[in-house]
């Protein structure tokens, strides 16, 4: 099975729980940070879109954008 496929869609997922529910910013910005490495390999524009448009909500709601 192919997991690397949607590994990119879990981390944004993971990030955005961490930065919008948790409001962890150290991990809320890892996991995608994690998520576009794995973009660049793998060519997943959607998970690239999500990465930024979730980091960028994440830092738009704790102040930072």
């Amino acid at each position: 099975m192919d997991f690397q496929k949607r590994l990119p869609r879990i981390y944004v997922a993971l990030g955005t729980y961490s930065l919008l529910i948790d409001e962890d910013f150290s991990k809320g910005v890892q996991y995608p940070n994690e998520a576009l490495r794995i973009f660049q390999e793998r060519k997943d524009y959607f998970s690239m879109w999500s990465a930024y448009w979730f980091t960028d909500l994440g830092l738009y709601k704790v102040g930072l954008a």
